[in-house]
């Protein structure tokens, strides 16, 4: 008779529901990923752009926790599937580059060249140039939680805000450790949106959506 190890016996069926979501695991690890490299990026950004000290810091970090939280209670009302998660991920991709370009063209709109920025104008206009990426990428999760539970209820929201601080410690080792000391702002950038463009690409192909496919790649 042969002996079974009852560790690997509780860890396979874990594996084998792992296996069978990769889908979304991926696409959350890759938000997650992108979130945090996109956060820093954009702060690092309003202080060089903006000549922000601690309390434009503290602000964008606010509007930026505030938003997502918004996102992420719209998704519970919003449209699930996988299609929406593709074209989320295809956009979270995208939306860093927009951030950073709508900054320094705030600069040069609205600020007199070595002015400081009024603080009014930019507690109006920040929430505006970040809620786009920070309201998708809140309402993502939720989404994520819902494809999990359609497949296996005893993987939901414990999953995937798992796989999403795996990609969040993923990002910012790669950031401090990477990123900020071989890349310019944009080029910090490249690395989340090709994760997130494969992830896309992936959930596309296996659910069976070949033109939201072909769009990820291209």
């Amino acid at each position: 008779m042969v002996a079974t190890d009852p560790r690997g016996a509780a860890v396979r069926p874990v594996l084998q529901v792992i296996r069978a979501n990769l889908a979304p695991f991926l696409g959350i690890t890759a938000l997650g990923v992108s979130s945090v490299i996109t956060q820093v990026t954009v702060v690092r950004e309003l202080l060089n752009v903006l000549n922000g000290n601690e309390l434009v810091v503290g602000y964008a970090l606010a509007v930026w926790l505030g938003l997502t939280g918004l996102g992420a209670l719209l998704g519970r009302f919003g449209r699930h599937g996988r299609r929406a998660l593709v074209l989320g991920l295809i956009a979270v991709a995208l939306l860093p580059f927009g951030h950073v370009v709508a900054l320094r063209l705030l600069r040069s709109a609205v600020v007199a060249h070595g002015a400081a920025i009024d603080i009014r104008v930019l507690a109006f206009t920040l929430p505006l140039l970040l809620a786009p990426y920070c309201l998708l990428s809140g309402y993502l999760l939720p989404l994520a939680c819902s494809l999990l539970e359609e497949g296996d209820a005893g993987l939901s929201v414990g999953s995937v805000y798992f796989f999403d601080s795996i990609g969040d410690i993923a990002g910012g080792a790669l950031f401090s450790f990477v990123l900020i000391l071989l890349t310019t702002t944009f080029g910090s950038l490249y690395l989340p949106a090709v994760l997130a463009l494969a992830a896309a690409f992936h959930v596309a192909r296996v659910s069976g959506f070949r033109i939201l496919a072909v769009t990820a790649l291209a």
